[in-house]
């Protein structure tokens, strides 16, 4: 099946976790809106999907991108590659990159790698020490655990302050960074800025 821009401006996909011994739905049953702006070519025998113009949404959680593909049409099991202008957003953190990968498995979004030059994510909850904010080559979201990683060579900040390494962790709840697994050789290196304030106050 073939949906062109002409035939269709806006088509919708919405996949339902169905109830599993009585549990499965109360867990895990978000839908999965799929939105496609543009163009869609859906291969019935195989499941394969290609799309143009993507926004898929489950809960809180969206995702855009310029165009994507998945290995089926199942909230079971399935493999997204994404490729241009790619944003991930959730509550008030927004994520963007290149391109990424993410799983659907057992009826739900969890897991998500992006890749850029370079991919980068913000947090834009106010917090006592600033807004957080962090780049790398990769970056990692997991929704479980609500942990942003930047993988490779990484820059992290909270407000004006500085963290330099090759594998950072960003705790969402807790707006903290912390040091990854990496087993690189490279040291952290802190770098803590003066605020535009210091050293002007009166006496």
């Amino acid at each position: 099946m073939d949906v062109s821009r002409r035939k269709l401006a806006t088509f919708v996909v919405m996949l339902t976790a169905l109830p599993n011994v009585g549990t499965a739905f109360a867990q895990n049953g978000e839908v999965v809106d799929i939105i496609v702006r543009e163009n869609l070519s859906y291969v019935g025998n195989t499941g394969r999907v290609d799309v143009a113009g993507l926004v898929i949404t489950q809960g809180d959680l969206k995702i855009e991108a310029d165009k994507g593909s998945a290995s089926r049409l199942d909230t079971e099991r399935s493999e997204w590659r994404l490729e241009g202008n790619v944003r991930i957003s959730v509550r008030s953190v927004r994520i963007a990159g290149d391109e990424a990968e993410f799983s659907l498995r057992d009826n739900r979004l969890e897991h998500f790698e992006l890749r850029g030059g370079p991919a980068t994510f913000e947090d834009l909850e106010p917090h006592r020490a600033g807004q957080a904010r962090g780049a790398a080559e990769r970056v990692t979201y997991d929704v479980n655990d609500e942990v942003i990683g930047l993988r490779g060579e990484a820059e992290g900040a909270v407000g004006q302050n500085i963290v330099v390494g090759c594998d950072l962790l960003y705790d969402i709840g807790e707006k903290t960074f912390r040091s990854g697994s990496s087993e690189c050789d490279r040291p952290f290196q802190i770098r803590i800025v003066p605020s535009e304030d210091a050293g002007t106050e009166e006496p």
